[in-house]
């Protein structure tokens, strides 16, 4: 039975907001009546997504993704079919996006389309590697332990980018700071000794020389300098939108000191994470192989994988 999203008045004249089943809108405001609601507005959530892509845009966030994955897993691992649980895990979230994606999804569920591709006609939702792990899972008959691994893999991910970020964001913050430290001395520290310095006739050392002539350079060109670093700040963003630039780049991020092993530990995790699961849910290794490729976000290190495809196809051992 399709779900319809509603919007009413209950006899104490508050606003309500809900989630009802019933065959047709005109049904669904026949029980709201019943129910001695006063229906505002009624739609289909299909209705409602057509309205909010033209006004504004609602993904799910990797957090609620990986929510709702995980709720869809035990419904579903206890046996509740596939239509009664998209209901139940869409009734009960707190987030508006995630109850008209699901509810959408339900109904071409209940339209006959497989699960998988009711979750492609939502393609910022639900990405192309996630459609292909339920597809998978559901031409295997483990839909349940697919969706199991695939919120493990959604956590796991999560938690390995905020260790990341958590890595980053204390040399980041120093770095940062260091910067305006130095910055303030040359600028308003440094040319105020040099009125006393020039009282002196001895010779300066060399170093101090150096802290005047840069306090100096930063004085009368610093505006110049800030505005040269954005525009190749943007210049090098919009370089890795080619191909060749974008692999150097990737190539030499890897041998650069902390950063580079953090890069190489953080694409390796996440394409085994996949291809296990991915493998799991019964899909054949090749192509495993291809699509947990694209979860590596380097593209050097995507392309010596191809070596690996290659090999692999060949009839070559994965080790």
């Amino acid at each position: 039975m399709p779900s319809f999203e509603y919007e009413a008045i209950d006899a104490n004249g508050r606003s309500r907001r809900g989630v009802i089943n019933a065959e047709t809108s005109r049904h669904a405001r026949r029980e709201l009546r019943e129910l001695l609601l006063t229906p505002i507005h009624v739609s289909s959530p299909r209705q409602r997504e057509n309205g909010a892509r033209r006004t504004m845009r609602e993904d799910l966030s990797g957090r609620q993704l990986a929510n709702a994955t995980r709720q869809l897993s035990a419904l579903i691992g206890a046996s509740t079919p596939l239509e009664e649980a998209l209901n139940v895990v869409a009734t009960h979230a707190e987030s508006a996006a995630v109850r008209k994606r699901l509810l959408a999804v339900r109904e071409r569920v209940m339209e006959g389309w497989r699960f998988g591709d009711a979750l492609g006609e939502y393609p910022r939702s639900f990405p192309q590697l996630y459609c292909a792990v339920i597809a998978a899972g559901e031409t295997a008959g483990d839909l349940a332990g697919v969706l199991d691994r695939l919120a493990t893999m959604l956590e796991k991910n999560m938690a390995m980018r905020s260790k990341a970020l958590g890595a980053l964001i204390y040399p980041a913050a120093l770095l940062i700071i260091a910067g305006g430290i130095v910055t303030a001395l040359l600028t308003q520290v440094v040319p105020k000794i040099v009125v006393q310095f020039n009282t002196f006739d001895a010779e300066l050392p060399f170093i101090t020389q150096i802290v005047m002539g840069a306090s100096e350079f930063v004085g009368r060109y610093g505006i110049y300098l800030l505005l040269a670093l954005v525009l190749g700040g943007i210049a090098f963003w919009q370089g890795l939108r080619v191909p060749a630039f974008k692999l150097e780049t990737d190539r030499v991020t890897l041998n650069i000191p902390v950063i580079g092993n953090l890069m190489r530990a953080l694409n390796a995790a996440r394409f085994a994470r996949t291809l296990s699961t991915l493998f799991a849910g019964g899909s054949p290794l090749l192509e495993s192989l291809e699509k947990s490729a694209r979860t590596i976000s380097n593209s050097f290190m995507r392309m010596r994988l191809t070596e690996t495809f290659q090999n692999v196809r060949e009839g070559s051992a994965l080790s």
